[in-house]
C-alpha cells in the first residue's frame, strides 16, 4: 500500500516526534517509518499500526487518488462453509479486546491503546486467557504497564510475579 509521506512526516513533526519514536509508538519500526514517509509501499498492517499511533483512520494516510482500503484485497467469500463463524468469532474478540482496553484506560489515566497493545492483549488472552490478564492487569496498577515511546516494563501476565 502507498501511503501519503509527507502527510505523515508533518503530522509526526507536528508532534515533535522523531521516526524513531514513532515506531515506537505504532510498535513498528523506524526503517518502516522512513519507507512510509518516502511514500514506497508499506504493509496494510504497518500503515494501520502508524495511523493509530497518530490517531486517524488509515484511509487518511492514503493519498487522495488511491482505491479505498475496501478495494485492495480479494473480496471475503461470506458464504463459504464456517466463515460466518470465524467472522463473528473475531467480531467477538475485537469486542473483548475493546472491553479490556477501556478497562485498562480506566484503571490507568491517560493510557492510550496502540495497535501493538492490542495484538499484545489478543495474545495475552490466547497464551493466558482472559481472567489471567485481568489478575495480571489489576495486580499491577496504574504504574507499569506504559503505552507509546516509554520503556515498557509489563510485557506478559508471567511478568506480574516479578513486580
Amino acid at each position: 500500500m502507498l501511503p501519503d509521506g509527507p502527510k505523515v512526516r508533518s503530522l509526526r513533526t507536528r508532534r515533535g516526534w522523531t521516526q524513531l519514536d514513532l515506531a515506537t509508538a505504532s510498535d513498528t519500526t523506524a526503517r518502516t517509518v522512513q519507507r512510509v514517509e518516502k511514500s514506497q509501499h508499506v504493509s496494510i498492517d504497518s500503515l494501520r499500526a502508524i495511523a493509530s499511533a497518530l490517531e486517524l483512520d488509515v484511509a487518511q494516510l492514503q493519498p487522495i487518488d488511491s482505491p479505498p482500503i475496501e478495494q485492495l484485497g480479494p473480496k471475503l467469500d461470506h458464504t463459504a462453509p464456517g466463515m460466518a463463524e470465524l467472522l463473528e468469532e473475531r467480531r467477538l474478540l475485537d469486542v473483548k479486546i475493546d472491553v479490556l482496553c477501556e478497562y485498562w484506560a480506566n484503571r490507568a489515566p491517560g493510557w492510550r491503546a496502540y495497535e501493538g497493545d492490542r495484538r499484545n492483549i489478543e495474545k495475552w488472552m490466547h497464551d493466558f486467557g482472559e481472567p489471567t490478564v485481568v489478575r495480571a492487569m489489576d495486580t499491577c496498577g496504574g504504574n507499569t504497564f506504559s503505552s507509546g515511546p516509554m520503556v515498557r516494563q509489563f510485557r506478559s501476565p508471567r511478568d506480574v510475579g516479578s513486580l
